[in-house]
């Protein structure tokens, strides 16, 4: 269960993103789109204990990062139709980065030897 409460702190952050408006909103979004490539990117070098042991460190910043430009999003949060336009232009990167990203944290989890990688994360999450 703990894979999934990850990936619902990702998308709680993710909504909270794309309830901005405007460019200055606009731009939080493809932050938290680039973090999470790059987590993703990070993610897919999880490979055994090693490589999980490797990439901790990074998926904790990233994770950081991406809470945090989460959090910046939700105060710039202005009009809701802007809002709504920023959701339907990005819905599409958005939902394949989700899947991309939920893929590989399901595979991690599953994995004995990287597990380890999620125990990490979980921290990061909000209650």
């Amino acid at each position: 269960m703990q894979k999934f409460n990850i990936w619902a702190a990702c998308a709680v952050i993710l909504l909270a993103v794309t309830g901005c408006g405007g460019d200055p909103e606009e731009k939080l979004l493809n932050d938290a789109m680039a973090t999470m490539k790059e987590i993703v990117s990070t993610l897919e070098t999880v490979k055994d204990k090693a490589s999980a042991q490797a990439a901790k460190p990074k998926l904790e910043a990233l994770f950081k990062k991406l809470q945090e430009t989460g959090e910046a999003g939700k105060k710039a949060a202005t009009d809701k139709a802007k809002s709504d336009a920023l959701e339907k232009k990005y819905a599409a990167q958005l939902k394949d980065l989700q899947e991309k990203m939920s893929k590989e944290i399901m595979r991690i989890a599953t994995n004995p030897e990287t597990v380890e990688v999620m125990e990490a994360l979980k921290g990061m999450q909000k209650p």
